[in-house]
């Protein structure tokens, strides 16, 4: 159980990838791939290049949250902030913490990959049109959409912290 988050992500960013791979040869040998506010293209590169620019930023954005909350094991407790951190920070809580942080993270990683894939998909559908254009009020919903999101994640984790698991049989400092 606790490798799932973990399966799970990498789960959608190969289905990513391959999302990415597939569809990258149905794009035009020239990719508009910036767009003004109006969504008239103001950026081009070639189509191999845009496919392994999306390829490389998914698989790389993704994997830095998770990559960062790793590495936070391995760092003095006292840096750790978050909610209740005299409880968290206790030798006996940080590693439980750290393993929390993580798997919250996988979450947050597997939601970027989505939203890069959705820009992707969106990119392929304003090429497909001659000339080039891309909705900002389809981009601005995807956005709003990853952000959300994302808000409620950020606000789950804080939630999380800031109590700490019943009946863990680990005490506060203050004996509680």
């Amino acid at each position: 159980m606790k490798k799932l988050p973990g399966l799970a992500y990498l789960t959608i960013l190969a289905a990513a990838l391959a999302v990415i791979f597939l569809l990258g040869p149905r794009l035009p040998e020239q990719v508009a791939t910036h767009f003004t506010v109006a969504g008239t293209p103001d950026g081009w590169m070639t189509r191999e290049r845009a496919v392994w620019s999306f390829a490389a930023f998914a698989a790389g954005i993704s994997a830095f949250i998770p990559a960062l909350s790793f590495l936070i094991r391995f760092l003095p407790a006292d840096l750790l902030n978050v909610p209740r951190k005299d409880y968290w920070r206790l030798p006996e809580n940080y590693p439980k913490a750290c393993e929390d942080l993580l798997r919250w993270s996988f979450g947050i990683a597997a939601l970027s990959v989505i939203f890069v894939s959705g820009c992707f998909l969106l990119l392929v559908r304003a090429n497909r049109i001659s000339p080039p254009a891309l909705s900002s009020a389809t981009v601005g919903g995807l956005a709003a959409i990853y952000l959300g999101v994302l808000a409620i994640g950020i606000v789950q984790l804080t939630r999380h912290f800031s109590s700490r698991p019943a009946n863990d049989g680990i005490r506060d400092h203050d004996g509680t």
